[in-house]
């Protein structure tokens, strides 16, 4: 697979995960060598304290574009860079934020599943910012704060089987997600009144990161399907760098079947294609010897839940999405996947 075609199939493709996470490192290599020439020109005030700092931006720069996965904390940090630089803000400012961005920089070579917690992440400004960045949502703020010891130890074991489980049973969807994924942090609801309770979350700040609530209980087949569940959103923000999905405004809400309240056309279609992948990880697992009679009633269970939501938000979507390119193809996949299963003699 080439840097130059990405497949936009609901079905995982062997390779896409690793394809994608390069071509995001990539982009943000492009990205920070336009933002050091900016920066370099902006004032004679910043270009001065930037000086110091241009060597080890050029040194990530580089790292970015080698084939080594890089923290999403990267990611987070460039963000909040452009945020105070589209501001305005001043020149300390801003070398603060490249600051937290240098900082940040290391790779990974394995999907690293860690406590959002100052004791695991090791620093108060950078919990700071996954906690900014996965509480992006403007109509629900989650509020994350630390998990409970037993919580975390049950998650991350119930992490393990389900990649063991699905590296197994669906290897191609696990080729994708591991070749996405670069972290996943464990927390927990905070208990304020004006914080939502939530399963799990992902953020387009945070490339190749989700987090899950840990304690929050979970079968193995729960903990696969939250899994791709939340590894579908990245997979749907790494192939949409180059347009949107839709081209509905952020601000205009509609009635989402999939949940109670009005959403944007944005959401609604990243819920419908979630439903998609987790009735096909759901349909390949229920296939799997290795299941029990109990976890393929679980599937079975399931399958029907994902389909019923599948369409319902595919007929918010049909009715009122004004589709980019990209969200038209990747929609017609879904529904046409769907509609295949169900004229196979599918579990569901």
């Amino acid at each position: 697979m080439s840097d130059e075609y990405i497949s936009l199939s609901l079905q995982p493709v062997k390779g896409r995960g690793r394809v994608l996470d390069r071509r995001m490192r990539r982009e943000l290599a492009n990205s920070l060598d336009y933002l050091k020439t900016k920066l370099r020109n902006d004032s004679a005030d910043t270009n001065s304290g930037f000086r110091q700092q241009i060597p080890a931006l050029d040194d990530l720069i580089n790292l970015l574009r080698q084939d080594s996965k890089i923290s999403s904390a990267v990611f987070g940090s460039y963000y909040a860079l452009v945020f105070e630089m589209m501001n305005d803000s001043d020149g300390n400012t801003i070398r603060e934020k490249l600051r937290q961005l240098l900082d940040s920089a290391h790779t990974v070579s394995n999907i690293t599943v860690r406590n959002l917690s100052i004791d695991d992440i090791g620093n108060e400004e950078r919990l700071l910012l996954y906690r900014k960045c996965f509480d992006t949502d403007p109509d629900v703020q989650y509020g994350f704060s630390s998990p409970s010891p037993d919580g975390s130890h049950t998650a991350k074991e119930r992490i393990n089987d389900a990649f063991e489980l699905m590296k197994h049973s669906i290897p191609d969807l696990y080729d994708e997600i591991t070749g996405i994924l670069s972290e996943i942090l464990l927390a927990s609801t905070s208990g304020n009144e004006s914080s939502a309770y939530f399963s799990g979350a992902s953020s387009y700040q945070l490339w190749g990161a989700m987090v899950l609530n840990a304690d929050m209980e979970r079968s193995v087949i729960d903990m696969l399907g939250t899994l791709t569940h939340e590894s579908t959103h990245n997979l749907l923000f790494g192939l949409t760098v180059s347009e949107p999905l839709v081209l509905n405004g952020s601000d205009k809400r509609y009635q989402s079947p999939l949940r109670a309240d009005p959403r944007p056309m944005d959401g609604i279609f990243h819920a419908t294609v979630v439903s998609a992948r987790m009735y096909y990880a759901m349909q390949e697992l229920f296939k799997s010897p290795v299941l029990s009679d109990i976890q393929k009633r679980e599937c079975e269970s399931n399958l029907g839940m994902l389909k019923k939501a599948f369409y319902d938000g595919f007929a918010v979507i049909s009715a009122h999405a004004e589709f980019s390119d990209t969200g038209r193809e990747i929609m017609q996949n879904a529904h046409q996947y769907m509609q295949e299963v169900a004229t196979s003699g599918a579990a569901a």
